[in-house]
C-alpha cells in the first residue's frame, strides 16, 4: 500500500496524499490513463491533473463489506455439572383454602311407621279459586214469534262493483284532442248510491302527464269529474299517479253509470301514452246530499 509520496519539484517540497485521505476511511485513489493505450499513472489531485491525452479514473482502496456469513452450526451439549448443596428450609406456608363439600352420604332406610295422631282443628277457608273455561255453546233454542213491523229506516246498503285491471292505454298531447278510454261500467236499479272511483297510472317517459277521469250516466250529463296527479317520468324508471272520484246520484230507473278518463303529455318528445286501471263502486244509501 502506497501511503504517501515525497515529490521535489522547482527546490519545493511537498508531501502527496495517496489515497487521498480527505475521502474517509475507504482511501479513495485518483488515477489517469492514456486514452491511446491505456496507459495508467496515480496521482494526487491537490497536486496533479491529468493532461489533455488522458482520462480521470478513481477506486477505492478498500471495497466495500460483503455479505454476512450464514451462522455457524450449534456446538455440542456441555457436561452436567456437579449436584449443588441442599438449601435451607424455607418458611412455613400459608395455611390454604377449605377444601369442597363431599359428596351426599346414602340415605339410610326407612324407619317404623309411628302411630296415627290426634285430628286436628278444621283450617280456615281458603280463597276463592279462579274462573274456569266457559263451556261449550248449546243447540239454538226454538225460533221465537214474530215482532211488530219497523217503524222505517234504511235497510241494508247495496253494493255494487266495477272492476277494470287491464292497463288500458290513454294518451295525446295539448295540440290535439286526447283521447278518451271508457274504464268502468255499472248497471244500477232505480235508487239512491254514492259513487265512488279509483284509477292508478304510470309514466316510463320524459314527459309531464295530467289524467282526467269524469263520471256520467248515458241519461245525463256528467256528475263527477276529477284530475289526477301530474307525474314526470325518468328513463326506465316507473312514476305513478292517481284519480279518485266520490259523489252522490239519485237515478228514477235502471241506468248505466260509466266512468271513463284521459291523458295529455307535455315536454319535448310530442303525443305519448301511458297505461291506466281502474275500479268503480257505487253503494245505495236512503238518501245522499252533495256537499
Amino acid at each position: 500500500m502506497i501511503s504517501s509520496v515525497l515529490l521535489v519539484v522547482a527546490g519545493t517540497v511537498a508531501f502527496a496524499s495517496i489515497p487521498d485521505s480527505s475521502t474517509g476511511s475507504g482511501g479513495v485513489i485518483n488515477g489517469c490513463f492514456q486514452t491511446q493505450n491505456g496507459q495508467l499513472r496515480v496521482i494526487d489531485p491537490a497536486t496533479d491533473q491529468c493532461r489533455p491525452s488522458e482520462t480521470a479514473i478513481s477506486w477505492n482502496q478498500v471495497g466495500p463489506a460483503g455479505a454476512i456469513g450464514p451462522a455457524g452450526a450449534v456446538g455440542p451439549v456441555g457436561p452436567v455439572g456437579a449436584i449443588g448443596p441442599v438449601g435451607a428450609i424455607g418458611p412455613a406456608g400459608a395455611i390454604g383454602p377449605a377444601g369442597a363439600i363431599g359428596p351426599a352420604g346414602a340415605i339410610g332406610p326407612v324407619g317404623a311407621i309411628g302411630p296415627v295422631g290426634a285430628i286436628g282443628p278444621a283450617g280456615a277457608i281458603g280463597p276463592a279459586g279462579a274462573i274456569g273455561p266457559a263451556g261449550a255453546i248449546g243447540p239454538a233454542g226454538p225460533q221465537g214469534p214474530q215482532g211488530p213491523a219497523g217503524t222505517g229506516g234504511a235497510g241494508a246498503a247495496s253494493f255494487y262493483t266495477a272492476v277494470d285491471l287491464s292497463l288500458n292505454t290513454v294518451g295525446g298531447s295539448l295540440t290535439q284532442n286526447p283521447f278518451i278510454v271508457r274504464l268502468a261500467t255499472l248497471t244500477l236499479p232505480a235508487g239512491t248510491y254514492i259513487v265512488m272511483f279509483h284509477a292508478s297510472f304510470q309514466s316510463v317517459d320524459n314527459l309531464q302527464h295530467v289524467v282526467s277521469c269524469f263520471m256520467f250516466t248515458t241519461s245525463s250529463d256528467t256528475f263527477a269529474q276529477g284530475y289526477g296527479a301530474t307525474i314526470v317520468g325518468s328513463g326506465s324508471l316507473l312514476a305513478f299517479g292517481d284519480v279518485n272520484l266520490l259523489a252522490p246520484l239519485t237515478l228514477g230507473s235502471t241506468t248505466q253509470v260509466v266512468t271513463s278518463c284521459s291523458a295529455t303529455g307535455t315536454g319535448t318528445f310530442g303525443t305519448s301514452t301511458i297505461p291506466i286501471a281502474g275500479t268503480m263502486l257505487a253503494t245505495s244509501v236512503s238518501s245522499a246530499t252533495q256537499q
